[in-house]
């Protein structure tokens, strides 16, 4: 995703002992914005020669999100969190789309390879679609779809209530909620076809 330039969001920090590639490996333990936890599975992505990481880490405090560390050249850390896709104006191929009154531009898109280890919901190795905008108060909106039809995506409704019918999320073995059968990540929204999530700046980030 990063092509050297300045991104269009603020720089954060990361602690000068902190090794994304080796700290965010499934196991250890991080610290986010103050908060401990533990990475449970990453991401290791790459297109045309740039290479990115995303991480599954799991809250202390029991929320799960996923947090993302691109070289812009420095470090950029964001919290990725599950969005209704229902509540998104707009989607894929637009020039903006709107989440809770907030406008975001569309940033870039592409389409990256990417390989797994640890918990992550995906195929062992395969290819993903994104596109992403993002707002003047640096906050992004990304839109991913993972695999070919039929391959396994990745799973962003972690916590929380169905979008759908409101219930306690608990899903079954494929992703599907109990209580309406509805897979959020798949069929609600204009957009079903893609996974929704907003990205939070992190503004700092160490091993645990």
């Amino acid at each position: 995703r990063a092509d050297g330039a300045p991104a269009p969001w603020g720089i954060r920090n990361i602690g000068a002992v902190f090794d994304p590639r080796a700290d965010l490996s499934p196991g250890r333990r991080v610290r986010i914005d103050g908060k401990p936890g533990s990475v449970h599975g990453l991401l290791d992505l790459e297109e045309e020669g740039d290479r990115w990481l995303e991480a599954l880490v799991h809250l202390d405090e029991g929320l799960a999100l996923w947090l993302s560390v691109e070289w812009m050249p420095t470090p950029v850390a964001t919290v990725w969190l599950p969005v209704r896709p229902t509540e998104v104006d707009g989607g894929p191929g637009e020039k903006q789309v709107r989440l809770g009154g907030t406008s975001f531009a569309f940033y870039e898109n592409g389409t990256a390879s990417y390989r797994a280890t640890g918990e992550t919901g995906t195929e062992p190795a395969g290819r993903v679609d994104y596109v992403d905008y993002v707002a003047e108060d640096s906050r992004r909106v990304s839109f991913e779809r993972y695999g070919e039809t039929g391959a396994g995506r990745r799973s962003t409704m972690l916590t929380g209530t169905c979008p759908q019918c409101g219930a306690a999320w608990q899903p079954t073995s494929t992703g599907h909620c109990t209580s309406c059968g509805v897979n959020p990540t798949v069929d609600v929204g204009a957009w079903g076809t893609w996974e929704v999530s907003i990205g939070i700046p992190a503004n700092d980030v160490s091993a645990a």
